[in-house]
C-alpha cells in the first residue's frame, strides 16, 4: 500500500492512472465498471470488470463511464474514482495526501464540487482539479502563462489564456485564427490522404 505521498490522477477514457510522488505510477487500471442491470449494484471495478466485457450474463453489464473524453455516467465515474483512490491511499486518519486530478470535458461546477468531496472522503486532504488539456500542457513542459496555446488531448481542445498585458488581447485575437487553420489543416490533410488511399484501393482491377 502506498504511503501518504502526494498523488496525481489521470481520469482517462480507457484507463485511470495514479502517480505517487517518489514512487511513480502506483495504479493503472481500465476505466470499467461492472454492475447489475436491474439494481445498478456494482459487481467489479477496473481490471476485474474489464475481464467481464463480453463474458457477462444478461443481468450484468460491463460499462465504461467515460466515453470519447467525456463523462457519460457521473455516478459510476464517482464510484470508480473513490474505489481507485481508496486502493492507493488506504484508510488513514492523519496522513492524508494532497491530490491533483485531471478531468475530461463536460464536467460542470456542481460535479467538480462533488468530485472534490469524493476525493476527501476517499482520503485526500486537498484536491486540485485541472482540465485535461491543461494537465497535458503542463506535463509536456509548456509554460502556459506567457503566450496562448491550443492544446488537443484525446479529443479535448482548450485555448490557454495569455497573461494580462496591454497588447495581450490583440495578440490572442491574431493568434487564434492561425492556430485553428493549422489544426484544421492537419485534419484536412489526414482526411484527403484517407480519401486518396480509398480511391486507389477502389481502382485496383479485379482478378
Amino acid at each position: 500500500m502506498a504511503s501518504a505521498a502526494d498523488i496525481g490522477i489521470d481520469l482517462g477514457t480507457s484507463n485511470v492512472l495514479i502517480y505517487a510522488r517518489g514512487k511513480g505510477i502506483v495504479l493503472n487500471e481500465p476505466a470499467v465498471v461492472a454492475l447489475e442491470r436491474d439494481t445498478r449494484s456494482i459487481r467489479a471495478i477496473g481490471t476485474e470488470a474489464h475481464r467481464m466485457i463480453g463474458r457477462t450474463p444478461s443481468s450484468i453489464a460491463a460499462l465504461r463511464p467515460l466515453r470519447e473524453g467525456m463523462v457519460s455516467d457521473f455516478e459510476l465515474t464517482s464510484s470508480m474514482l473513490h474505489y481507485f483512490v481508496t486502493q492507493v491511499i488506504g484508510k488513514r486518519m492523519f496522513a492524508r495526501p494532497r491530490a491533483v486530478l485531471s478531468l475530461p470535458s463536460g464536467v460542470n461546477e456542481m460535479e467538480k464540487r462533488s468530485i472534490s468531496a469524493i476525493m476527501f472522503e476517499a482520503g485526500a486532504r486537498r484536491t486540485q482539479l485541472l482540465d485535461r488539456p491543461v494537465a497535458a500542457a503542463i506535463g509536456a513542459g509548456i509554460n502556459i502563462t506567457p503566450i496562448a496555446f491550443l492544446v488537443i488531448a484525446n479529443g479535448d481542445v482548450k485555448l490557454l489564456q495569455l497573461v494580462s498585458k496591454p497588447d495581450s488581447t490583440d495578440r490572442l485575437v491574431n493568434l487564434v485564427p492561425d492556430l485553428v487553420d493549422k489544426v484544421t489543416g492537419l485534419f484536412k490533410k489526414d482526411k484527403d490522404k484517407e480519401k486518396t488511399e480509398g480511391e486507389e484501393t477502389d481502382a485496383q482491377p479485379e482478378d
